[in-house]
């Protein structure tokens, strides 16, 4: 399991200063990081939303940061460990 320290230095080392906006590099950071809780992927899902909705970011070949980050759901995955939770994509199907 991750501990709280790690935790605080993942969500500072994903989660842009407000001042600078996503990249793509600081979003796969996000989507890449794992945490000890269904609250904590929950809290950095939801900190990413708000910070992309306050200072909205360049697109990325024509994908928003806000329609990434609605298309994410946290989800848990077994590692040697123990439990952790991930950020997922949950991409709709096009007919």
């Amino acid at each position: 399991m991750i501990a709280l320290p790690s935790l605080a230095l993942a969500l500072a080392a994903t989660t842009p200063v407000h001042a600078k906006a996503w990249t793509p590099h600081s979003a796969a950071a996000l989507l890449d990081a794992s945490f000890p809780s269904e609250q904590a992927c929950q809290t950095a899902l939801d900190s990413a939303r708000e910070h992309e909705r306050l200072t909205p970011s360049k697109p990325v070949h024509d994908l928003s940061y806000a329609r990434l980050f609605a298309q994410a759901r946290c989800g848990s995955a077994v590692r040697k460990t123990g439990i952790v939770w991930r950020i997922r994509m949950h991409w709709p199907r096009r007919a």
